[in-house]
């Protein structure tokens, strides 16, 4: 496969997996971050909170490969990220 098509099924698979933590990030707050899927069993199901760290890492790994593909920089998302604190600092939100 070419590395275009790569970075770009890769980049499918970023916006998938952002979607999968808006969704997780969403059951943390309606139902609190040690609720739990209820089609699970209650002894072994994940808690909101774990789940949303697991969509998190699936992020981190797809950031990870875009890196490696060249279409992304982790640099620049590092300076994005401190711009961002500082910012957040600034209005009192962080």
């Amino acid at each position: 496969m070419s590395p275009k098509i790569e970075g770009r099924l890769s980049l499918c698979h970023l916006a998938e997996e952002c979607a999968e933590v808006v969704q997780a990030a969403m059951k943390v707050v309606f139902f609190g971050p040690q609720g739990f899927d209820y089609r699970l069993d209650p002894r072994t199901a994940p808690s909101n909170a774990t789940s949303l760290e697991r969509e998190m890492g699936d992020v981190m790994a797809e950031t990870l490969r875009l890196e490696e593909l060249g279409v992304i920089s982790l640099e620049r998302i590092n300076q994005a990220c401190h711009e961002k604190v500082a910012k957040l600092k600034a209005q009192n939100r962080w």
